[in-house]
């Protein structure tokens, strides 16, 4: 049974591994590689289950011809299943950054070269594992794996640090309190992204915001009074 297991988790392996070496800067698209990595994770989840219930009916068939597994069964399995739940999450953050540069992203800043760094970024995340693929299921090798998660953990919290100063910088140049309330509602959604919680200091700009607003409007309102209360306007069609 051993032998089987094996054979099985090297098909799911080598069919992501293809399509994670297939994965270019010309051509970045994740969608195929996230369909076998869901493909994969079904299929060894799927086998586990699938000889348990089998086994489960034979012993309740005949006793006597139920059998004891060794310690290692599913060992191989159970390395695919988690490394591959672990793939998925990191290639949903990189494809989730791509979409954000491109579209909301290149809304709100107009930096282009900080664009293109911050797209050439999330690919060189990618590269993280398509460089080291043979290292993305060796069950023997926990280490190896985990430095690769570390590494993009690390390369993605520098990224979503300038993303965020990016953001700000392009805050402090827009003069409008509605233009900044805009952006503001802007900053939610990208923030939801990049996962990362509105914390004081963006509570502290908001209010400095509508602080800001309140004022100019309160300065519009009484030059309108102080230059109109001598001879306010009169509609003609009031009488």
């Amino acid at each position: 049974m051993d032998s089987v297991e094996k054979e099985i988790n090297n098909y799911i392996r080598k069919i992501i591994k293809t399509k994670l070496l297939k994965i270019d800067n010309d051509k970045f698209n994740l969608s195929l590689l996230m369909s076998e990595l869901a493909y994969g994770e079904q299929a060894a989840k799927t086998f586990e289950n699938e000889y348990k219930q089998i086994k489960k009916d034979v012993k309740e068939e005949n006793n006597e011809l139920s059998w004891e597994d060794s310690p290692d069964m599913f060992k191989q399995t159970k390395t695919t299943i988690e490394r591959v739940k672990k793939l998925i999450e990191k290639f949903k953050d990189i494809d989730a950054h791509a979409i954000l540069i491109e579209t909301e992203l290149t809304q709100v800043i107009g930096d282009a070269n900080f664009l293109k760094e911050a797209k050439e970024a999330t690919f060189q995340m990618f590269m993280i594992f398509k460089d080291e693929s043979e290292k993305l299921f060796d069950k023997d090798n926990q280490i190896a794996f985990d430095k690769l998660i570390k590494e993009f953990d690390n390369k993605m919290s520098i990224l979503d640090d300038k993303i965020k100063n990016a953001m700000n910088e392009q805050f402090k140049s827009v003069r409008s309190s509605i233009d900044k309330f805009k952006m503001l509602e802007k900053f939610k959604s990208i923030k939801k992204v990049m996962n990362k919680e509105k914390d004081e200091k963006e509570d502290n700009i908001f209010n400095e915001v509508l602080n800001d607003y309140n004022q100019k409007e309160l300065h519009n309102y009484t030059m309108i009074f102080e230059n109109h209360k001598h001879n306010p306007p009169v509609n003609d069609t009031i009488p």
